[in-house]
């Protein structure tokens, strides 16, 4: 019997529903509801709730209780087992995996690891896969599938590298993540050639393995994924390790888009030296069109703009009131740095305390520098205010600051955007340029 509403209109309320910018868990429980509803949201239901499937495996030595596979996942592999047709909507599979001791002979050997080899043929459809590494201490959270506290992190050599090869999907997908453990750029480039596929990585909360050596080398995969979007998130020590890492350059030579967010402040490296290994690493991408930074109160101007205009198109988030000052002084007191600028995007989030939001005479100094010979190229500029419901940018902030570019000859667009659709790190490039 065919449903009583027109298929496009089931279509848009469960797509109303996802858009809804709420945490997942609740998305998911309204998802369920309609789902259990009239069996017409069926088709377009399962859609989004087997679009990501967390599997969560822990490996602890034999004197251990061993508890392996937890039960969400057991259930949804029984479920693919009787019903294969549903692992084609899975397009981003989070493997939530932890072992307490790197002994891939055992790791290999226990029931739940032969259950996960067997399963991955059925992932065909994945374009995403995340491989987070959690230790059984952490507060965890199941709805949003991270950890809350991180008590130590699992050091990652070649060997379990190679083991986790076999259980991730052998489908040609596109985007790998990898996130919270210790890990060395050599030992990731091995890895890398069970994923000749993907364009896009993810480093994110990568710390240095103890008594790890950045002159450990590696070899070039025979057949090596063209990496072309990077993007590190709190991975200072891999950063510092990947510029020394031949193998690991040569991997990621074609990358086009570079993103770094959240640095480790204070942690693994100075912020001098932070800023000369992400410079001495964008001078040797040649591929390199777009950068994204976000700037924090660790920014301090100065040479560390020598990093930033060399970007063709650039997109710079500040999370700190101070940043915009520091960047127009450190670019106005630096005519000497090459610019080749022909894209420019700033995302400013409104301070919790007014007094410290970027005031028009920042603005001013912004645009009077910009106006300089050396950023002739320059042909789009975006400026987007964020707000949360409590901060907020003064009210007519959008029309002062168009003032402040009205006679450039490049295209300026000046609006303000809601906090809760703000976009991703993913679309940050699709949104700007």
């Amino acid at each position: 019997m065919p449903p009583a509403l027109p298929q496009e209109l089931i279509d848009q309320i469960v797509d109303d529903v996802q858009a809804d910018p709420r945490p997942s868990w609740q998305q998911r429980a309204d998802t369920v509801a309609l789902l259990r509803a009239a069996r017409c949201f069926g088709g377009r239901c399962r859609k989004y709730l087997y679009h990501k499937v967390d599997l969560a495996l822990e490996i602890t030595p034999p004197t251990v209780i061993n508890k392996s596979l937890d039960m969400k996942s057991l259930c949804f592999m029984e479920l693919v087992r009787r019903t294969p047709s549903l692992a084609d909507l899975v397009k981003h599979i989070h493997y939530s995996l932890y072992f307490e001791l790197n002994d891939t002979s055992y790791i290999t050997s226990t029931q739940a690891w032969r259950m996960l080899q067997k399963f991955a043929p059925y992932l065909t459809r994945v374009d995403m896969v995340t491989l987070n590494f959690y230790d059984s201490r952490d507060i965890w959270d199941s709805s949003d599938s991270q950890c809350s506290v991180s008590l130590f992190r699992m050091t990652l050599d070649s060997q379990v590298l190679e083991a986790i090869g076999v259980i991730i999907p052998s489908c040609p997908f596109s985007r790998l993540r990898i996130q919270q453990t210790s890990l060395l750029p050599a030992h990731l480039v091995g890895f890398l050639a069970h994923c000749p596929h993907v364009t896009s990585l993810e480093i994110r909360e990568i710390s240095d393995p103890l008594g790890g050596s950045g002159t450990l080398q590696s070899q070039i995969p025979a057949v090596p994924p063209k990496i072309e979007e990077l993007i590190f998130t709190e991975a200072d020590a891999f950063i510092f390790e990947m510029v020394e890492n031949h193998a690991f350059r040569a991997v990621v030579a074609s990358t086009r888009r570079l993103v770094f967010s959240y640095f480790e402040e204070g942690r693994t490296m100075s912020d001098e030296d932070r800023w000369d290994t992400i410079g001495e690493f964008m001078s040797q991408l040649v591929t390199l069109e777009k950068v994204f930074f976000l700037l924090g109160h660790n920014f301090n101007g100065g040479d560390d703009v020598r990093t930033l205009v060399h970007a063709p198109s650039l997109c710079l988030e500040m999370s700190y009131g101070a940043s915009l000052p520091k960047l127009s002084s450190a670019l106005r007191q630096n005519p000497s740095y090459p610019s080749k600028l022909r894209n420019l995007a700033m995302v400013v989030h409104a301070d919790c305390t007014p007094d410290r939001n970027p005031t028009i005479a920042h603005w001013r100094e912004l645009a009077s520098v910009l106006h300089q010979p050396r950023f002739a190229a320059l042909e789009t500029v975006c400026v987007t205010f964020v707000e949360s419901p409590r901060n907020n940018h003064p009210p007519l902030i959008e029309e002062e600051v168009s003032r402040c570019f009205a006679n450039f000859s490049a295209k300026v667009t000046v609006r303000k955007l809601d906090l809760s659709v703000w976009p991703q790190v993913y679309t940050y490039f699709e949104t700007f340029f």
